[in-house]
């Protein structure tokens, strides 16, 4: 686990260029909990505790992309990984419409989304929950409306590719937890 905590230090450390889109710029982890404390989570939060398989190790990430203005923004996401897996399948969780930054994925293990994410690792799959641009930990200004839809497409349309970027620098698919 130190070897872990090295790399992403040594990774949110390096510089990010604006054109680097889904570089990571910072990765913190905020929980590792136990099977039994992810079903009791699950619990309180009536979803179903029955795929539950391991615990969890969750993170919080922030990287860099390109806002529907075309300009550099920061972004974040969740990662939660399920703990003593080698290898899992991945889900891009893209949560329904949130209007608080607290209940961004990024913001902590209590909302929905962050929740959904905790129950699909539990199961065994490597997840990652973006934030809305303009939420979550993310350095953009908040969403109020499209300046132009062309715009918000190609900006929507690379929003994966930079967040599984961003979860690929830290270590991940590598086997840690």
């Amino acid at each position: 686990m130190a070897a872990v905590a090295a790399t992403l230090c040594a990774v949110a450390a390096a510089p990010a260029q604006a054109a680097d889109r889904g570089a990571l710029l910072h990765a913190q982890r905020i929980a590792r909990l136990s099977a039994g404390e992810v079903n009791g989570s699950l619990r309180a939060a009536g979803l179903p505790t029955r795929p539950v398989r391991s615990g969890i190790a969750a993170y919080r990430l922030r990287y860099a992309t390109v806002g529907v203005d075309g300009e550099p923004r920061t972004a974040s996401a969740l990662l939660v990984l399920p703990r003593g897996a080698r290898r899992s399948s991945t889900v891009i969780y893209e949560h329904g419409t949130l209007v608080r930054r607290a209940d961004a994925p990024s913001a902590g293990l209590d909302s929905l989304a962050s929740r959904a994410a905790v129950f699909y690792a539990a199961a065994g799959f490597a997840t990652i929950a973006p934030d809305y641009l303009g939420l979550g930990m993310g350095r953009a200004r908040r969403p109020t409306c499209t300046p132009r839809p062309r715009r918000a497409r190609r900006s929507t349309r690379s929003g994966p590719r930079g967040r599984s970027r961003a979860a690929t620098e830290i270590g991940w698919p590598r086997g840690w937890t």
